[in-house]
């Protein structure tokens, strides 16, 4: 499971490619070892088991890969990423729309009070 700073990272890599982890801190204000960290967990492949006592590690499931001391966005890192982004729309959608339903009958009942005492 990734942390938030994680889709940062991410979403910064995918911003500008070919960034390095010194850049990384930088823009994101955060020491160097920390990023270093998050990214050597980006970069490793995810295991999963094929079988009960065995885990094989899938190459192509890393997040982001290290080329020239620059991080690079996998295809895996791409798609993790978009769908991410796509979540986070639809919350902050369905917030908006949440707000708005809480706020109409409010609306509503003032507008008749006001049309009650004739000033509308």
């Amino acid at each position: 499971m990734l942390d938030e700073l994680d889709y940062e990272i991410l979403r910064l890599i995918s911003k500008t490619p070919k960034i390095t982890i010194s850049q990384i801190a930088d823009i994101l204000k955060i020491d160097g070892p920390i990023i270093e960290e998050r990214l050597f967990v980006l970069c490793q492949p995810t295991q999963y088991s094929q079988f009960v006592n065995y885990k094989i590690a899938d190459p192509n499931s890393s997040y982001v890969a290290m080329e020239d001391d620059c991080c690079v966005l996998t295809l895996f890192g791409k798609s993790v990423l978009s769908n991410y982004l796509l979540i986070r729309q639809r919350e902050a959608r369905s917030l908006h729309e949440s707000r708005f339903w809480k706020f109409a009958p409010i609306a509503i009942s003032i507008i008749s009070l006001l049309k009650s005492y004739g000033f509308i």
